[in-house]
């Protein structure tokens, strides 16, 4: 059997020049770091792209195909975000809204104004809640 004193690294790198292999340790560690953070832009994308019903598989592609240009090019064309539900619209907590308005026949909403009858539970207009 052959006997040699070198280790199998030592033996790769004999013929190159010295400092060749912490060069070469070098650019794997950074291909390492490169790949880790293309891979977090590919999950943000595909999260975010979701989040705002656009075709997520397709951006996932893209940034995947075109790396940081494609994250870029996402962050451009996006859509802006929406609600789970259309409907839903932020209105104060109760505790901050006034109480409703009532006049003789009728109630307004206290949010919008919105003139209500007199036994309204939630307003027409805007959803929000009367008593």
């Amino acid at each position: 059997m052959f006997k040699s004193n070198y280790t199998v690294m030592e033996m790769i790198f004999q013929n190159y020049p010295p400092g060749f292999e912490a060069l070469i340790t070098i650019l794997l560690g950074v291909l390492i770091v490169a790949l880790v953070i293309l891979v977090a832009m590919m999950v943000w994308v595909y999260k975010d792209a979701q989040k705002r019903n656009m075709n997520a598989a397709v951006w996932l592609l893209i940034v995947f195909v075109a790396g940081p240009c494609g994250c870029v090019i996402y962050l451009m064309v996006r859509e802006p975000e929406r609600p789970l539900n259309p409907s839903y619209q932020q209105q104060p907590s109760f505790s901050q809204q006034p109480p409703p308005v009532t006049t003789s026949s009728n109630i307004y909403c206290p949010s919008c104004g919105r003139e209500l009858s007199k036994d309204a539970t939630f307003c027409t207009g805007c959803g929000s809640k009367i008593r």
